[in-house]
């Protein structure tokens, strides 16, 4: 508001009232009475428990698909040790049929997460699994490297029953799944985690896959970088695939990185210090490499394993 010079003087009085310009702008109330329309109004199944989840999932046909994939895929971390048999259940397996239903309209994340809520559910339809895996290959231009590894992780696995035995589910359609994905490794090794990378090495492994070019500089490269800051069992485990893969040529991996591991710790310079269940794993993970590999001299390192094994306490027989 801009003030005239002599408002509310003796002259003012006299002439009488004075224009004053008062500028304003017009905005809405912002009030209790008013309440802006949801733009983003999704259902938030983290914060609701199990029961309250099956029932929202109960509505699916209402649901967006971002909806359904994140009841399925809560209930699904909910129960980690699978105590429940999904399958049969008629809530989920009627929001398992209309997630079926609704894969060739699903994004590409919504397609990573709906193999997810199958392995973790442990679905047992064949052709929704065959479905998914034909949809990854549609939309593989759009994924990184953390659904590499995810994919060929979930489709090796084999779908368990209730105690524990693989029922043998036919998870692809293409007999090529494996080797499209495997080609296009070599982009995405060097922004995979190192637990994605060693699951890699058993995939490849196990289904005899990948060429020597793949294994030599680029999966190799990646465990010789950070092989020294792995934890005790994903070492294990990398010792296990070595052996798988008869890996005993390279003897400048196994003295100048692979061994290393037993004697250095990066983050303690007075050496690596194990427990007794850490030192018995690598004991038996080193022993496995000897059984597949007899060339490799591994007595030092059993040697140096043998100072965190707690010798078993001997009773004096009367």
């Amino acid at each position: 508001m801009q003030v005239p010079p002599g408002l509310g003087g003796k002259q003012s009085l006299v002439n009488g009232p004075m224009q004053v310009k008062v500028w304003s702008t017009k905005a809405p109330l912002h009030s209790l009475r008013y309440q802006p329309t949801p733009i983003k109004d999704f259902m938030n199944f983290k914060t609701m428990t199990s029961n309250e989840i099956l029932l929202n999932l109960d509505n699916h046909d209402s649901l967006a698909d971002s909806e359904l994939v994140g009841g399925l895929l809560e209930l699904a971390n909910r129960d980690a040790e699978q105590r429940f048999n999904w399958n049969e259940h008629a809530i989920t397996a009627s929001c398992l049929q209309d997630m079926k239903e609704r894969q060739p309209q699903f994004a590409a994340r919504h397609i990573a997460q709906a193999q997810l809520i199958m392995d973790r559910l442990q679905v047992t339809d064949a052709a929704m699994w065959q479905a998914n895996s034909q949809h990854v290959l549609r939309l593989l231009h759009k994924y990184q490297a953390r659904d590499m590894a995810q994919f060929l992780d979930v489709f090796d696995r084999d779908v368990l029953d209730d105690e524990g035995e693989a029922i043998g589910v036919q998870k692809t359609a293409d007999d090529t799944f494996f080797e499209r994905i495997v080609g296009l490794l070599p982009m995405f090794v060097k922004d995979m985690s190192n637990p994605a990378v060693v699951r890699c090495l058993e995939v490849l492994t196990s289904r005899n896959l990948g060429s020597q070019r793949l294994f030599d500089h680029y999966m190799l490269y990646m465990v010789e970088k950070h092989l020294l800051r792995y934890p005790v069992p994903l070492y294990s485990r990398l010792l296990r695939v070595m052996a798988d893969r008869q890996f005993v040529e390279d003897y400048v991996f196994w003295d100048t990185y692979a061994f290393k591991y037993v004697y250095v710790d990066p983050r303690r310079p007075e050496g690596r210090i194990f427990t007794h269940e850490e030192a018995k794993q690598l004991w038996d993970s080193f022993v496995y490499l000897k059984l597949k590999c007899p060339s490799i001299d591994i007595k030092d390192v059993l040697v140096q394993l043998e100072k965190f094994i707690a010798a078993p306490k001997l009773e004096a027989k009367e």
